[in-house]
C-alpha cells in the first residue's frame, strides 16, 4: 500500500497537476530507479521513471531513518 501526506497531496495537485493517487499504478510495472543524490535530504530520495501519465515521480522510503534538514 501506498501512503502519503495528504497535505503534501493537495500541494501537488496544486502546483504540478499532478495527484499522488493517480501515480498508485505505476508501482505495478518495469520502471527505473536512482538515488536523487543532488543534495543532502536527511533522507533516501529516490527519482523514478515508469509507465504513467507523468515522466517521473520522486518518493522516499517511509522505514529509511529522517534527519531533519538544517
Amino acid at each position: 500500500m501506498i501512503t502519503w501526506d495528504e497535505t503534501k497531496r493537495r500541494e501537488n495537485v496544486r502546483k504540478h497537476k499532478i495527484d499522488l493517487v493517480e501515480l498508485e499504478p505505476v508501482f505495478d510495472f518495469p520502471m527505473v530507479t536512482v538515488e536523487d543524490s543532488r543534495e543532502s535530504y536527511g533522507e533516501l530520495r529516490l527519482q523514478s521513471l515508469g509507465m504513467c501519465e507523468v515522466e517521473s515521480s520522486f518518493w522516499s522510503g517511509r522505514r529509511e531513518v529522517k534527519t531533519p534538514r538544517t
